[in-house]
């Protein structure tokens, strides 16, 4: 009997067939409204979009987000395997609206509009069809029921953020909330100010946040993060506040500790981050990049927006510093100096400068340093310069005590023999050979930085604070002087 002789057997097969429909709908609606708890914009964008790949079985999905300004659509996240080459541009708003149906839908790729009560959002595009069939009315139907979540999801995930911001701290990293704190802060500098007393601030800059979430999972970025957070609370004070200033900014305010003190802490937490933040998947291994600099009131601003702008400024002078095109933690102090000799038909900038000597300079250039730490005996600052015959000739001629002065002295000599006893400075002996061709001094105080190095006929000259910090942290762990600075 035909099912048009049998109205009951049809009306039960079409009740089968929506049934399975059906409870395939609300499978995906339970995983999809769990999504509208999620606070996180950009786990939830991920989320969001693993689900419209193992839901459409696409290969690739691609978020792009709509920019009132220029009426375009910009490439903000993505997910599978995606030839970033062909869908990098961005899209006009027209293109959108003014579409044919075969481009929201067609065989090789899906388009989604993400609207909501009249607002648009942006678009979702799902390509490469695992199927050979290609992508078919039913992913099509599917996608769209996502995509219906989404703008409400973004939009939820904005109102839970704002409220989360009403609390103090993040509890996942155990940050301050920048909102929150900033006001707390333009008070303390206020007080700092009126009694005299020493403040200080560290600006963590992570350089390529960006980049890493194209090649790693959001959750392994988060982990790796909160990482590097808990290694640096473990080496700062419980009077210390680090704040989460954006999502790649973190901002550490020292309490009674001006800016040299801020500049001995950042060894203390570059120490503390060797061999952290390294992201690994099964086709990348990466190294979250961490440009760090400091800024100390009242030398570099009086109100907290001067300090920020001139934290700003460093950490753009530290982008150009010779510091990053070496490897201060596989090579060791002679290694360094030979590369950085090897850069003199480099450029000059500003920062530092190579050139042939035309005469003897460096026992003059140690008196002159020498005689400032004298001069400036309140100023905190370490001191480290090689001696040989000719430096040595100056000191036993004049026999400077060093005991006020606030910067630490070192000089480096060839033997215990040449040492030349003067109050206050620390002689330490270099034992590792390929020395004897190398003088160095490196002065790094409150005001500024220098540093020179003379191999053979070259000289090589910097005022780049980070380099200087660099090859002064180099010697003290080379010779164990870690506890100084």
């Amino acid at each position: 009997m035909s099912n048009k002789e049998n109205p009951t057997n049809m009306d039960k097969d079409l009740l089968l067939f929506q049934n399975v429909e059906m409870v395939e709908l609300l499978n995906l609606y339970r995983r999809i409204i769990r999504f509208i708890t999620e606070w996180d914009i950009t786990r939830l964008k991920e989320q969001l979009l693993d689900e419209i790949l193992n839901t459409t079985f696409g290969s690739g999905v691609l978020l792009y987000i709509y920019n009132e300004d220029d009426d375009t659509l910009h490439l903000d996240m993505y997910r599978g395997t995606v030839d970033l080459n062909r869908f990098k541009n961005a899209i006009k708003r027209e293109e959108i609206d003014e579409a044919h149906l075969d481009f929201y839908i067609n065989p090789n790729e899906i388009n989604m509009p993400l609207r909501y009560n009249e607002k648009f959002y942006g678009l979702v595009k799902i390509t490469e069809p695992v199927m050979k069939e290609g992508f078919t009315e039913k992913e099509f139907n599917k996608s769209y029921y996502i995509g219906e979540f989404i703008p409400l999801a973004l939009e939820n995930a904005k109102k839970i953020e704002i409220l989360q911001r009403c609390s103090i701290k993040d509890e996942r990293n155990n940050a301050y909330f920048w909102d929150i704190f900033k006001d707390f802060v333009k008070k303390e500098i206020y007080k700092s100010l009126r009694y005299d007393r020493k403040l200080s601030v560290i600006g963590i800059l992570i350089e390529n946040l960006e980049e890493l979430k194209k090649r790693h999972k959001e959750d392994d970025i988060i982990l790796t993060l909160k990482e590097i957070l808990d290694n640096i609370h473990s080496v700062i004070r419980d009077s210390d506040w680090l704040v989460e200033k954006e999502k790649n900014y973190f901002l550490i305010f020292l309490t009674e500790t001006d800016y040299f003190g801020a500049l001995m802490a950042i060894r203390r937490i570059r120490q503390a981050l060797v061999g952290k933040g390294i992201l690994k998947t099964a086709r990348d291994i990466d190294e979250i990049k961490l440009n760090i600099s400091a800024v100390g009131l009242p030398i570099h601003g009086n109100t907290l927006e001067e300090l920020l702008k001139a934290l700003e400024e460093k950490i753009d002078q530290n982008r150009k510093s010779l510091y990053f095109k070496l490897d201060f933690n596989k090579q060791n102090l002679e290694q360094l100096i030979s590369e950085i000799i090897n850069f003199k038909e480099k450029n000059n900038t500003k920062f530092f400068c190579w050139y042939k000597k035309d005469k003897e300079v460096f026992p003059q250039i140690v008196s002159l340093l020498l005689n400032d730490i004298k001069i400036n005996s309140k100023r905190r600052g370490i001191f480290y310069a090689s001696i040989y015959d000719k430096e040595r000739a100056i000191l036993v001629q004049d026999k400077k005590s060093f005991i006020d002065a606030g910067t630490k002295v070192y000089f480096f000599w060839e033997d215990k023999g040449s040492f030349v006893d003067i109050p206050g400075v620390v002689n330490v002996v270099m034992e590792k050979k390929g020395y004897e061709t190398i003088k160095f001094l490196f002065f790094l105080n409150e005001h500024y930085a220098y540093g020179v190095i003379e191999v053979g006929e070259y000289v090589f000259e910097t005022s780049d604070q980070l380099m200087v910090e660099g090859m002064i942290n180099k010697i003290q762990s080379e010779y164990y002087l870690q506890w100084q600075l």
